[in-house]
């Protein structure tokens, strides 16, 4: 059991938020944050909200999420992943609360060799997407001491648009898929991104985690495995990054160890098959 008796959560209708936000709601005071109600781009209003509150940890799920979109709208991913984060910082510093930040292991984008990232590995982020993370990351750490930020990788889940849905909605269209095959990294499903979060809470231990789904693959492999475990019959082929050609330039290998959290909270992360066997499952009851 987490040891605070109120909690924020920003970005509570998120596909992360809204994990934490089913987890705690009937356990605890919960104050959810998002739009259109607050804008934690507004710092007076985002301000008075956690004053009022008075939360003992915040959550900050809210973010700018959209990779490619950021190449053409730098100053709003930088506004919301890192200003409004140093602001929810400032804040939490001045009440007295603990802080969870969520980054990405795209600040490894540029990160040389094939070696899992591990939470001493030193960040090389490349794009407006990972540099307004990375950014975000850095104003926790100046302003909120007491601060647990979670590098992740490759979300899915339910409550947003994900890689998973994408596939079977595809598949569903076209007689065929071409899928990226030179970038590798891990998926990481969203429930289990919540509960090994809630367990690095709970043990106290400030600093920075490595929070993923265990073991790595292509997307062509991850997407293979998707349509394989939801019994789809359809022929999908590799293509390259070069030949996607998407605006935002995207790391060739980002494998996330989770060093910190083996030796904090003693335990890992499911195997990623292991976790979109239970997803996949998860949304027929949907």
């Amino acid at each position: 059991m987490i040891p605070h008796s109120r909690i924020t959560i920003t970005g509570h209708k998120g596909m992360l938020g809204s994990q934490f936000y089913s987890r705690l709601v009937n356990r605890l005071p919960v104050q959810a944050i998002d739009l259109p109600e607050i804008d934690i781009t507004d710092r007076e209003n985002l301000r008075g909200s956690l004053f009022d509150f008075q939360p003992e940890l915040i959550i900050h799920c809210a973010a700018y999420t959209d990779v490619d979109k950021a190449e053409s709208e730098a100053e709003k991913a930088f506004q919301v992943n890192a200003l409004a984060t140093r602001w929810t910082a400032q804040i939490a510093a001045e009440i007295e609360a603990q802080m969870v930040y969520f980054s990405t292991d795209y600040v490894f984008c540029d990160t040389p060799g094939v070696v899992p990232r591990n939470e001493f590995t030193l960040p090389a982020p490349r794009g407006v997407y990972a540099c307004s993370k990375f950014a975000g990351e850095q104003m926790v750490r100046r302003f909120q001491p007491q601060h647990f930020i979670i590098r992740t990788s490759w979300l899915y889940g339910s409550n947003g648009k994900n890689f998973v849905d994408a596939i079977l909605k595809a598949a569903a269209e076209k007689p065929f898929l071409s899928v990226v095959t030179d970038q590798i990294g891990s998926p990481t499903y969203t429930s289990d991104l919540a509960d090994q979060t809630l367990r690095v809470i709970e043990y106290g231990d400030f600093g920075d985690y490595h929070i993923s789904g265990n073991g790595s693959c292509s997307w062509f492999q991850f997407s293979k495995a998707i349509l394989k475990t939801a019994g789809i019959d359809r022929k999908v082929y590799p293509i390259s990054t070069a030949s996607y050609n998407a605006p935002a330039p995207r790391p060739a290998y980002s494998v996330l160890d989770h060093l910190a959290l083996r030796y904090t909270v003693g335990d890992d992360m499911p195997h990623w098959r292991k976790s979109l066997t239970h997803y996949l499952a998860e949304r027929k009851t949907v």
